[in-house]
Parts: structure tokens; sequence; C-alpha cells
């Protein structure tokens, strides 16, 4: 490296990285694999931090950590708060209003803090699910986890140089023996969570992704290779780090050991690239020209991508244009944002001071998008107007008694996950007119099966079993009615979320579908042994991405109609046909039979919208089952419970 650290061929190996990251975002087929791109951004960072502390340590014999986090602060934050405003501008015009708008806020808040990754990580879902497709923050989870390296890291490596300096090692020396050793322990953790079947951990905890910016800092203390191995080094690492690109997809077991090619591949680029003749290629004008504009662009497509998604489909033709279309702004503020603030030299309280007020408008206006989505001003359009009994929110995550009580009517209690209190508007009121009671007590991203879903909270989804089993064991009502997304858990398995039970893991659609109906089998027995009996609502027909490409939004207040055919439902359901098999017969309620006559329809007869997202009924549409339940409940829960079937003839 030269004396002021520079290398041009970095910065071509920067716009090859990035180009992976657009390509894949943008769905291009062969680039499935493409989200390797940030791992090495990863490696990369690491080296070019790692060079720059070791040459100040060389020179001082010491680190300067307020020198190095105003560099940090003046390279990172104005660009990402120009990027984040515009993007606030856009989840108010494109999102729709309501739960969109509320995860992007969670995200973007999160991510103004530098948090972003942990924010993701304890929320439902994954970088690879189909919900955060709509999620104009998620790449920024990368930039948490770089952010909390340069806040940590630094400060560790004053405390190693001052304990070198009491030793006859080096400082240069105990830095890298100690980041190396520190690398080790990480990539352990990194290997064991994956093999564990915690590949959201692995995948946004910065502690198991140490090691791939950690190996970069290693590399900075080594020579460059010799010139004479320089070209295989080169081509073997090109390859381990292009093939992946290819070969790798939402399914594989990510990161861990399959980053290793990756991590592995760009550390031999980057130390055989300066004696061969790719070099030229990566310091070529374009090359450099895409690298300078890196992070602008990493910053800048993503958002780019999700609002095109969401006006024009998710067809690759327009999802490429609009990441190419996010060059635009990632020129512009490289030329008027980037480079302006990165020359400007002030002093360090001033710039802190400009980064927290920056910092905290950022999310300041995260919170207004997120206060605008919660109070539910939205509720007032045609669509989206309730009128009904039961409000999602009352009887969603155990929040306060959700009980609604007819004079003499046998109790059945409502079970499931956030799919129960979406048809609770037709549910409860057909219920209590055909003479029910009902209990309802569920949580989102928590069937009630002895399963442990990895999109959801485990401890949460424990506690509602936990409280559901109780009040049954206690009320001991005529029947449990389990309503949750059971095509979807099996559907989306190959996205992201592992199940989980009794220590086996289910991987593949298959393999779900059979952990799904040995659980749900094991239930229905349970209720046996306490004399109640167990009805299931069927999985309400789901829609594809095409669905959220026509969310209401400002600037789009109402949805046009989607069909489905009865073969397309058949084909999405088909984990229902072997739920069938285990419980009684006639111990089903099918909302097809309103939602699908003969045609599935996202829209209502009254030109209402039947859904609030791909899979959930807005209160419209299951109010429009309300007549269903009054009709089938009593039959269902007579299937069911053939003792209450006979308590119900003697009263008679």
């Amino acid at each position: 490296m030269s004396g002021t650290g520079f290398r041009a061929d970095l910065q071509g190996l920067r716009a090859v990285a990035i180009v992976m990251v657009v390509l894949y975002h943008a769905d291009v087929p062969g680039f499935s694999g493409g989200f390797v791109g940030v791992d090495v951004f990863f490696a990369l960072s690491g080296f070019v931090i790692g060079a720059s502390i070791l040459r100040e340590v060389d020179a001082t014999g010491r680190l300067s950590l307020r020198n190095f986090y105003l560099r940090r602060v003046r390279r990172l934050l104005p660009a990402f708060v120009v990027a984040a405003m515009a993007t606030w501008v856009g989840v108010a015009l494109f999102l729709e209003v309501g739960e969109q708008q509320r995860a992007a806020a969670a995200t973007g808040i999160a991510a103004a803090f530098s948090v972003g990754n942990l924010q993701l990580w304890s929320s439902p879902g994954g970088y690879f699910s189909p919900a955060e497709d709509l999620n104009p923050f998620l790449h920024t989870w990368s930039l948490g986890v770089e952010e909390q390296f340069y806040l940590v890291v630094p400060a560790v490596l004053v405390v190693l140089v001052m304990v070198a300096r009491r030793t006859r090692w080096t400082p240069q020396r105990v830095i890298v023996v100690s980041i190396a050793c520190l690398c080790v322990l990480s990539f352990a953790a990194s290997v064991d969570a994956v093999r564990s079947g915690n590949t959201r951990a692995a995948f946004y905890n910065p502690l198991l992704r140490f090691w791939e910016i950690g190996a970069g800092m290693v590399l900075a203390a080594a020579p460059t290779v010799r010139k004479r191995i320089a070209a295989p080094v080169a081509v073997v690492g090109w390859a381990c780090m292009l093939l992946p690109v290819g070969w790798y997809g939402s399914s594989t077991d990510f990161p861990g050991l399959a980053a290793v090619p990756v991590v592995l591949g760009t550390l031999a680029v980057i130390s055989a690239t300066p004696h061969v003749g790719v070099r030229r290629v990566l310091e070529s004008r374009t090359a450099t020209w895409i690298g300078d504009r890196s992070y602008g662009w990493y910053l800048w497509h993503w958002p780019f991508i999700v609002f095109a998604r969401t006006v024009w489909g998710s067809d690759v033709p327009v999802l490429l244009v609009a990441g190419v279309v996010a060059l635009v702004p990632a020129a512009l503020s490289h030329r008027y944002v980037e480079s302006p603030f990165r020359r400007r030299r002030g002093r360090s309280r001033r710039v802190v001071a400009a980064g927290a007020i920056a910092a905290l408008g950022v999310a300041a206006t995260g919170g207004g998008v997120a206060t605008a989505a919660d109070n539910d001003w939205w509720l007032e359009l045609d669509w989206a107007r309730r009128d009904g009994i039961v409000m999602p929110s009352q009887c969603a995550d155990l929040r306060g008694e959700c009980r609604f009580d007819v004079t003499g009517g046998d109790l059945i209690v409502v079970v499931g996950d956030s799919h129960a209190p979406a048809i609770a508007d037709g549910l409860v009121p057909g219920a209590n007119a055909a003479g029910f009671s009902v209990l309802v007590l569920a949580r989102s991203a928590c069937p009630f099966l002895e399963l442990e879903i990895d999109t959801a909270d485990h401890d949460r989804c424990r506690e509602l079993r936990r409280t559901a089993w109780q009040a049954i064991e206690n009320e001991r009502p005529a029947a449990v009615v389990m309503v949750q997304d059971a095509a979807g858990y099996v559907n989306r398995s190959t996205d992201d979320p592992l199940v989980m039970s009794a220590g086996r893991v289910a991987r593949n659609p298959d393999q779900v579908a059979d952990l799904w109906i040995t659980a749900l089998d094991d239930t229905r027995r349970r209720l046996d042994r306490l004399g109640i009996g167990l009805v299931s609502v069927d999985t309400v027909p789901t829609w594809s991405d095409r669905f959220a490409q026509t969310s209401i939004t400002l600037l789009r207040r109402q949805r046009p109609e989607l069909t489905m055919s009865s073969n397309d439902l058949a084909a999405q359901r088909t984990v229902v046909d072997r739920e069938r098999d285990v419980l009684r017969t006639g111990a089903t309620i099918d909302p097809a039979e309103v939602l699908c006559d003969p045609v599935c329809s996202t829209r209502s007869s009254a030109g209402l919208s039947r859904y609030s997202d791909q899979s959930h009924l807005s209160p419209q549409g299951a109010r429009e089952l309300r007549d269903l339940f009054e009709r089938r409940l009593p039959g269902a829960v007579a299937s069911a419970n053939p003792t209450w079937q006979r308590r119900a003839r003697s009263d008679g």
C-alpha cells in the first residue's frame, strides 16, 4: 500500500462487491448468492481499517480513538442521513399504511443508532423472508455490524497497545495475535449457531460476524504473496469469491462454513492483486468510479428496488432498472455530501454534536411515521372501516382479557397465531349467534402446537401455550378452535424459518409438514384425554407478492382485485388435507366456502378488500365469514367432541 494507504484496485473490488449485491436484490437470474457481496465488503473493510490502524501504531506507538471515530463519522454518517431522510419520504408515499410502515420505521429508527442488525435479529422474519422484501431499511443490518465493530474494536486495540508496552512483543504483534484468536472464537460460534439451526443469530449477531472483518485486519499485517505464485493464488481467490454467487441461495445455511470460501477468496484476491494483470481492470476508470460511489449506491439501491416493487411489481427488468437508477443519487451524494464532509475539518465536538443531531433527526422522522401508522388514521378509508365486535389489537399478544360471553352458552377457546385475531370479527359474532361464548388467546408467529418456529420469539410462544393450556384445563370448554397459517409455515420454510420439535429440525417443506402433522396429532390426543374437542379453521387463501404490490398507500387508496383458481388453492394448501386426516371427520371449517365462490378473490361483492396483507383477513373479510361460523360451528364442535354432542342432545 502507498504511504496514504490508498490502493485503486481495492476500489475496483468494492465495485465488484456492490454489483453482486445489486444484481442479487434485483432477482437477476444467476445471482441467487449475490448477497455474499456483503461478506466481500466485510473482509475488505477489515483489511483497510486494519492497515490504517497498524500504520498509525507503527508510526506513533499509539492509536488515537478521537481521530479514528471522527473519520468514521465523516465517512459514514452524512450520506446515511441524506439517504435515510429520502427513504422516509418513500415510506410515507409508497408503503402500505399500517403494518409495512411500522416495520420500516422500527428498522429505520434502529439504523439511526447503528443497531439495525439487532432490531432485525429480534423481530420475526429474517433476511431471506419474503416479508422483508418491502422493508426499505433491511440493508442497514450490514452497516450496523460494521459500525458496532468500529465502535468496540479500536477501544480494545488501545488496551492491547498499552498491554504490549509491558511485554517484549511489539504492539503490532499483540494486536494481530489477539485479533486472530478472537476470529477463531467468532468463527467457531458462527459455525455452531448455523449447525444448531440458529441461522438468524449467525447472520445478524455482530460477534458471530466479527471473524469476517477481523480476518481482513489480520491480513493487513501480512506481506503480499510472492510474485511467482500470485497468479494461481488470484485465480483460486476469484473462483472462491465468485462461484458462490451462482451456487448459493436463500436455502443455503449461511454464514458459518458457507462464508469461508468468500472471505478467504477475498483475502487471496487482496493479497495477490498487486502482482497480476487483473489489477489493471480493477484500477480502470469505470471500476474505481463505481467503487468510489459504492457506499452511496449501497445506501440508495435497496430503497429504490423496494419502492419499484410496490409500484410496478417484481419483474426483473423493473427491479434492475431501479437498482441502476439508484446510481444517480449515489453519484450526487458522493459529489455533494460524502466528499465535502470527508475533506472538511472542524472541531471534534462540533462534528460529534452535528452527527448526534442528524441521527436523532432520522430517528425522530421514523418515529413520526410510526406514530402516524399506529394512530390508525387510515382506518377511515372505505376498505378498512372497522365496526365489528373484535379489533385484532384487542386479542393479539395476550393483552388483557379477550372474552365474549353469551348467556347460557358453552365456551370455546380460540387459539393460534395472528390469524386468530384477524378472523375474529367474523368468528366471534358467528359463534355467539350459534350459542357459544368465546375466549381468544393468540400471539403473532406462535402456532398452538409444540413447535419452535425460527421466526418467532420462543419464550413468548411458550408463554402463550402455557396460558392457553391453563385456561383450557380450568375452563373445560366444549372445544378448542385452532386458527393458524399452517400452509404459510410449510410453504415458506425454504426462505429461512426452521421448525424444531423435540430435537428434530425441519429444513424443507416436506419435513416441516411432517413435524406439523405430528404436533397436531399430539395436541388432539391431549385434548381428547381432557374430554375436549379440537376444531381447525383451514388456512385462508393466501396471495403472492403481487398483493404487496397493490397495497393501500397514500398514492393508491384501493386495491385492484386479484383472483385464484381452485387448483392454485389446492396446491397451496396440501398440508390442510393432511390436517383433516388427523382431525375427526367434520371438525374443520373452511373459509374458502365464502372467499372462493367459485373463484377466490381479494375483493368482496361490495368492492372492499377482504385482506389486510397477503395472508391476513381484513375486518371486512372476516365479517363475511360470520354466517359461515354460525352455521358450521355447532356441527364441527359436535364432531370434534362426541361428549358435548350427547350432552347437547340430552339438553335439547
